[in-house]
């Protein structure tokens, strides 16, 4: 009678062992580019740069939730806007200015100034018109200075961005009184 015959022990290893080699290269590659990812936050939180890129990520998603919140935004959207924001100009340019050292960084929108109201809009059908907007927003915040209004339509995403057709813009005086287009508006202010 013969007798069975074995395995040897190479062959033994090959049938246990499965796919467990691929999922150990796959867990030891997940646990390098985990702690390769930990070491450059932990690089770049505590780096000058990165402090500044951290600190400025922050204030600017503040600036823009008080945008959308900011006296007159409501009644904006009540007077059709899709989306209704009123950026105050200083806390932008503080933002833009603290990533130079000099304290003189360059912002499109400097303008004399102190907000800019922004009306999105999915649909370029029908858009409040600018000059409208600007009695709406001085009706419900009083203004003390002049002021800014644009109106976009975007086609896709999230209408406040910088993409998109500027179907009207202009400068206001605190009155609600249309004194020129933004694009004029920053050509004329000295500069400081």
């Amino acid at each position: 009678m013969a007798e069975p015959q074995h395995p040897t022990s190479g062959q033994e290893d090959d049938k246990k062992s499965g796919g467990w080699g691929c999922l150990k290269i796959i867990l030891a590659l997940f646990a390098f580019f985990l702690l390769a990812t930990i070491g450059a936050g932990y690089y770049v939180a505590n780096s000058e740069i990165g402090k500044k890129v951290i600190q400025a990520a922050g204030e600017g998603y503040s600036i823009f939730k008080e945008a959308q919140s900011a006296p007159g935004a409501d009644a904006l959207r009540a007077a059709g806007c899709d989306e209704a924001a009123v950026f105050n100009l200083e806390r932008l340019r503080t933002l833009v200015e603290s990533f130079n050292s000099d304290g003189e960084g360059h912002f499109d929108a400097d303008m004399d100034a102190d907000a800019i109201v922004t009306c999105g809009m999915k649909s370029a059908d029908s858009p409040p018109k600018c000059d409208a907007l600007a009695i709406i927003y001085r009706d419900a915040t009083s203004p003390k200075t002049d002021f800014g209004v644009v109106v976009k339509h975007r086609t896709t995403g999230t209408v406040n961005t910088n993409d998109g057709q500027v179907l009207c813009d202009g400068l206001y005086d605190a009155q609600g009184k249309r004194k020129s287009d933004l694009k004029d508006a920053q050509k004329t202010v000295p500069e400081k």
